[in-house]
């Protein structure tokens, strides 16, 4: 077991242990969330996640929309397609590379990046969150949660319910959080995927794991891009 899934553990699991006898709605719950609790867990080394946003503070706009793909150690490739700052971020063994796609320009950084401060995506929850943080207690929690959800569905679901303050909706599949008219929470399993909805304001993540493909040997840039060469270990510490 991992030490973050060790230090959360006892206290989710004291807290599922106290909770009241629950359905299918839970166990469902937990099954729904696992992919999204080991994604926050850190455990998969391969997948392709999208992130769309629409309405709320980006409402008049078309939205904003987020993909990642990871395969295995090294290599992930960030979009974010954005009406103002749309950017890609790619990361090979060899190679960093950064594309402003509304100024075509791209900075390129080539040969290793030996310093502590790097971008490769393995243990990068080591090094980029701080466990004392709010976020780092997120992750420890979610750890936790998957870990739990795995050994027993209806305490690991019964688990996140209680953290999250959710409540079955109307639907199956769906979960409110706090007071009407509250923020709906909607699963769907092929291929995982979560909608929140809270007034106006849609977020839709899907996510697919998969097994790791072969990575790029070489970035492709776009033949009209201007291309600056930057240093790799300077870049990837900024």
């Amino acid at each position: 077991m991992r030490i973050v899934s060790a230090r959360i553990l006892p206290a989710v699991l004291f807290l599922a242990l106290g909770l009241p006898a629950a359905g299918d709605g839970v166990r469902d719950l937990a099954r729904d969330a696992a992919p999204f609790l080991d994604l926050l867990a850190g455990r998969p080394a391969s997948f392709d996640l999208r992130i769309e946003l629409r309405g709320g503070p980006l409402a008049g706009t078309g939205g904003a929309a987020l993909r990642l793909r990871r395969a295995g150690p090294e290599f992930f490739d960030l979009a974010i397609d954005h009406e103002t700052y749309p950017l890609r971020l790619v990361r090979t063994a060899g190679t960093t590379c950064l594309l402003l796609p509304r100024r075509k320009v791209a900075f390129l950084g080539d040969g290793p990046a030996p310093g502590p401060d790097h971008l490769r995506p393995a243990g990068s929850r080591r090094r980029l969150v701080s466990r004392d943080s709010g976020l780092g207690e997120v992750l420890d929690a979610a750890a936790g949660l998957a870990l739990l959800a795995r050994v027993s569905p209806k305490l690991g679901g019964g688990a996140l319910a209680s953290l999250a303050g959710l409540r079955p909706g109307s639907t199956p599949g769906e979960w409110i959080a706090g007071r009407r008219p509250g923020t709906r929470v909607t699963f769907s399993r092929t291929p995982p995927a979560l909608t929140v909805r809270a007034g106006d304001l849609r977020v839709r993540a899907v996510l697919e794991p998969r097994p790791a493909p072969r990575p790029p040997a070489a970035i492709a840039l776009p033949p009209d891009y201007r291309v600056f060469s930057v240093d790799r270990e300077e870049m990837e510490r900024v």
